[in-house]
């Protein structure tokens, strides 16, 4: 029981040797100093709450028009064509790359041109934000010579996707995007 107490006592000791130096280093710091530090700590919360109010706030907005897009969509009768997909950066369209183009080629078909159009004239209602393009391919590589690979036919169908609604849509090409 002895050894107990010493032990106890000893841990008590240290508690309040530690309790007292920390009071010391406390009252050494000038108040300018503790301010500072807790204005950083202010700072800091207030960086991140900033930051996850821009993140609520874009995907809310995002939720917005991914709804108002959806029902354009439905409204121009290319639901079934078109996917739809949004977080807090953007909102995503999705064509079918079957239906815009013959394999191994870059020019739209005139179905596709037709689908194209419509979309078009949805974006035109976001002509002032950024609108990007990106192409895509199948996994069967191209054989035709007239691209060196299909990460080029790629980016050749998102320019002619791109040149398509810029020459038939009323959009802002400074905020437009091919990839």
């Amino acid at each position: 029981e002895e050894k107990e107490k010493i032990i106890d006592s000893d841990a008590t000791t240290a508690a309040e040797l530690q309790d007292q130096k920390t009071s010391q280093e406390a009252s050494t710091q000038t108040p300018a100093t503790t301010q500072a530090e807790n204005s950083n700590q202010s700072r800091e919360q207030s960086e991140e709450e900033l930051a996850k109010q821009v993140e609520k706030t874009g995907y809310e907005q995002s939720a917005m028009m991914n709804e108002e897009i959806e029902k354009s969509l439905q409204t121009s009768q290319i639901s079934d064509k078109v996917s739809l997909a949004y977080n807090a950066q953007f909102v995503e369209l999705s064509l079918n790359g079957g239906i815009l183009f013959e394999s191994g080629k870059a020019e739209l078909t005139p179905e596709a041109e037709k689908l194209v159009s419509k979309v078009g004239d949805i974006l035109v209602k976001y002509r002032k934000r950024t609108i990007e393009i990106e192409g895509h391919t199948d996994n069967v590589p191209v054989a035709n010579g007239e691209f060196k690979d299909n990460q080029f036919l790629s980016a050749a169908r998102a320019i002619s996707v791109y040149e398509y609604l810029l020459e038939n849509k009323n959009l802002i090409p400074q905020n437009m995007k091919h990839s």
